[in-house]
């Protein structure tokens, strides 16, 4: 019995809800002095202690309340007239991150190799993190940069600095230094995803490779007021690594502050108050955690750009 609830319980993890029916209505079937009741009500237990029940219980509220908005919106819709010039997801990325674009821009000057290190999700990595670091290269500058450059690590493939020329193959370009040579120069920025490379083999392969880099490539960007900038992204795991400075990323959003900004956006909006309250609303519910809410803002900003 024990071997059966616990390979029942793993293979629907990700649906905790109907597993925790499903005990009870088994656990009722069962015979009072049976010894898997006891067994069904210890995992019944845990179920309710876990935290993906409880990442559930947000997406439950979440969809709940964008069942809300969609009526309220729709009482409103001919009533609105947005232009969507105005509605921008790169407004999300303008909020917040002070601190983090602080330490940036202070490290980075207007010519050389400078290489950073940040973690955590992907989305809020790819999406918020990296494009906000980008942004404030170009205020710094004033220049305009490279596309950047993806490259995912692996311990399988050599140094990173035969993976990041294996990629730039994919653009016709032979190596980094290709990159630095022309006559009208453009900023660099690569940015080297980690997502299962330990700690102190990722402090090892990373020394070698920025000093690699530094001794190479530095005499390139003499005198041509050029940027070479190196950011590694770890995903789901927080790193840091030695040579780089570590940009930290938030857990949280500080909701109270958030929703100030975003009423103050709405009503700039002439959004009607009731609807801006369902919003608001629905940004509480993530209680701040950083990709719930960035989630619910994406999902806000799409919303918004529907009203027409």
């Amino acid at each position: 019995m024990e071997e059966l609830v616990t390979n029942f319980y793993s293979l629907i993890l990700d649906n905790q809800e109907n597993l925790v029916s499903f005990l009870q209505v088994f656990q009722k079937k069962l015979n009072s002095d049976s010894d898997a009741i006891l067994i069904i009500e210890r995992y019944i237990e845990k179920l309710k202690r876990s935290p993906i029940s409880k990442t559930y219980a947000i997406n439950q509220l979440l969809e709940q309340k964008r069942a809300q908005t969609d009526k309220t919106q729709s009482s409103f819709q001919t009533f609105l007239k947005i232009d969507n010039n105005q509605i921008n997801n790169n407004m999300i990325v303008d909020y917040d991150l002070d601190k983090l674009a602080s330490k940036f821009k202070k490290t980075l000057d207007y010519q050389g190799i400078f290489a950073f290190n940040v973690s955590g999700d992907y989305k809020i990595l790819n999406d918020y993190i990296i494009k906000r670091i980008l942004q404030e290269l170009k205020k710094k500058t004033q220049r305009e940069y490279r596309m950047p450059i993806n490259i995912t690590l692996s311990e399988a493939y050599g140094s990173i600095e035969s993976q990041i020329d294996s990629r730039l193959k994919f653009d016709n370009i032979n190596q980094i230094t290709d990159l630095l040579v022309h006559t009208h120069p453009l900023d660099v920025v690569l940015i080297i995803w980690n997502y299962s490379i330990n700690k102190q083999k990722l402090n090892s392969i990373t020394h070698n490779f920025l000093q690699e880099i530094e001794t190479k490539y530095h005499g390139c960007l003499q005198n041509k007021s050029q940027c070479l900038i190196i950011i590694f992204a770890n995903v789901s795991t927080k790193q840091s690594i030695n040579g780089c400075t570590r940009l930290d990323v938030p857990k949280y959003f500080k909701i109270n502050e958030l929703c100030q900004w975003f009423r103050g956006f709405l009503q700039q909006l002439q959004i009607q108050e009731a609807l801006i309250d369902e919003y608001l609303g629905r940004l509480k519910i993530a209680q701040g955690h950083l990709l719930p809410t960035y989630n619910t803002l994406e999902e806000i900003f799409d919303e918004l750009k529907q009203i027409n």
